[in-house]
């Protein structure tokens, strides 16, 4: 980890290893931020991102458990104006060709990322719609952002993208909550997860890392990114602010079953369904066409979350 900050492969980095039984080891190394004195460690704060998505899952999950969702049932039964989502077949110029589905979509197609919807940063199709659309952005916070359509019928393929955050407006639905107080009361609160909240104002701020790039001289810059602020919509595919030592609590109640130190999230079974294969004998990971040839994928959903 020194020598990739050293060499400038990274601007930071945290590591931070744990088993069922507790935390095995914390390694870090690098700054928290350009021109800041402070070192990155197990308790820095990051936008993790995609990351976000497990935890939404396992919100969809318990709701399962308490027999409150249907993972067989079509989204539209938890939220009506997504019967209205089409697939985009081509382009006229730039006019978008759409069609209706061959099938609804269902709770379970969401969870597993075969519902149709895909990332404009991975499906060149999606890519000129956002642009002829003048689409409003994934990191909008805009409830517009939810309007991008299905790319393939639900079931034909895996194709990561935007599943989450639709499954997000499930849960609100359900439970009649904003997803960021649903969360906090069904799991982050449960696992002591204090460090974890789509707030800023939630975490220690003095520990936010900032999302950096290189500059023209090819140092590390603050690149001024960061989640919208007070959105419209709490996303379910990105959007959390958490620590690795926070994380790794997530992580460790799923290595044991669905427990952490007295708080059971959900069952065993559970957890044993969702790291099986629930995706049957589609491609995973699929082939990904796109003009980055060294675009790199997080796939931290998995073919079973």
């Amino acid at each position: 980890m020194k020598n990739a900050v050293r060499n400038g492969a990274a601007p930071n980095v945290v590591a931070v290893v744990g088993d069922a039984d507790g935390l095995r080891y914390t390694g870090a190394a690098g700054a928290q931020g350009p021109g800041m004195p402070q070192a990155v460690d197990g308790d820095t704060v990051y936008r993790i991102m995609s990351m976000t998505k497990m935890v939404v899952t396992v919100a969809a999950l318990q709701l399962m458990e308490q027999g409150k969702l249907n993972l067989n049932a079509p989204v539209a039964d938890y939220y009506p104006d997504f019967a209205q989502r089409k697939v985009l077949t081509g382009f006229d110029g730039d006019r978008p060709l759409l069609r209706a589905p061959t099938r609804q979509v269902t709770v379970q197609q969401l969870i597993t990322h075969t519902a149709g919807l895909s990332y404009s940063f991975f499906n060149q199709d999606l890519l000129k719609w956002e642009q002829v659309t003048n689409y409003v952005g994934i990191l909008s916070g805009e409830t517009e952002l939810l309007q991008s359509p299905l790319m393939f019928d639900p079931g034909d393929r895996f194709e990561y993208g935007l599943n989450i955050d639709v499954l997000a407006v499930v849960i609100s639905n359900i439970t009649g909550k904003k997803l960021d107080v649903h969360l906090a009361d069904a799991i982050l609160k449960p696992l002591g997860m204090r460090s974890t909240s789509y707030h800023k104002r939630d975490v220690d701020e003095s520990k936010i890392t900032p999302i950096q790039a290189r500059g023209p001289d090819g140092k590390w810059v603050d690149t001024g990114v960061d989640y919208a602020q007070n959105p419209a919509l709490i996303p379910g595919g990105h959007g959390l602010y958490s620590t690795p030592n926070d994380y790794l609590r997530f992580l460790r109640v799923l290595l044991r079953g669905g427990e952490l130190d007295g708080a059971r999230i959900l069952q065993q079974k559970t957890v044993d369904a969702a790291f099986s294969n629930q995706i049957g004998a589609l491609e995973f990971p699929p082939t990904i066409s796109t003009a980055n040839p060294t675009l790199t994928c997080d796939f931290s959903a998995g073919p079973g979350l």
